[in-house]
């Protein structure tokens, strides 16, 4: 009796196990999906992930005369609210990027290419004339990247710092926003 419930707690932690590896983990691959994006104009397409704070990010594209832009949008999770301030972020270990530069340098073409209210934050992550993410675009990064982390002032006078796993983007990415990936 003895080694047959041993066998039988065996199995079971086997079991265990092998559930355990099957099950997604918070931030990996199964997050990332092509859901309608947060708008109330035309609905259309955005890739989505969610932080384990619960904060939301999209990626979404527009056709310009000139190619396509993409967007990064970010929700803080509720209860949280922005301080009025651009973002700062970081795609694993390459230099961070001041998302109040690329608001400025909209500004100076007459476009909009950040903004940031209580509730979200957007900016202009990458723009070209063909639908094609090279290596060295900021694009290709987050498609390529590990962990995606943003920083931004809150309305409590703290630093918000929110982290997004990228494993996984680079289908939903390309699906949401019609971006190859060279």
């Amino acid at each position: 009796m003895t080694l047959g419930l041993r066998r039988f707690e065996t199995g079971l932690a086997m079991l265990s196990l092998v559930g355990a590896l099957l099950m997604p983990l918070p931030g990996t691959a199964a997050d990332w999906i092509v859901a309608p994006a947060p708008t109330e104009d035309e609905p259309f397409d955005a890739a989505r992930t969610v932080s384990e704070a619960g904060d939301s990010l999209f990626v979404w594209s527009r056709a310009t005369p000139d190619g396509i832009q993409v967007f990064a949008e970010l929700h803080p999770a509720e209860g949280v609210a922005f301080a009025h301030v651009m973002p700062v972020y970081r795609v694993d270990a390459d230099e961070p990027v001041d998302t109040d530069t690329i608001r400025f340098k909209g500004e100076e073409k007459k476009a909009l290419w950040g903004l940031v209210s209580e509730r979200v934050t957007l900016w202009l992550l990458w723009q070209s004339v063909d639908a094609v993410a090279k290596p060295g675009d900021p694009l290709h990064r987050w498609i390529q990247g590990r962990e995606l982390v943003v920083s931004i002032p809150v309305a409590d006078g703290s630093t918000r710092v929110m982290r997004f796993s990228l494993v996984g983007s680079s289908a939903a990415i390309q699906k949401a926003t019609g971006v190859a990936v060279q």
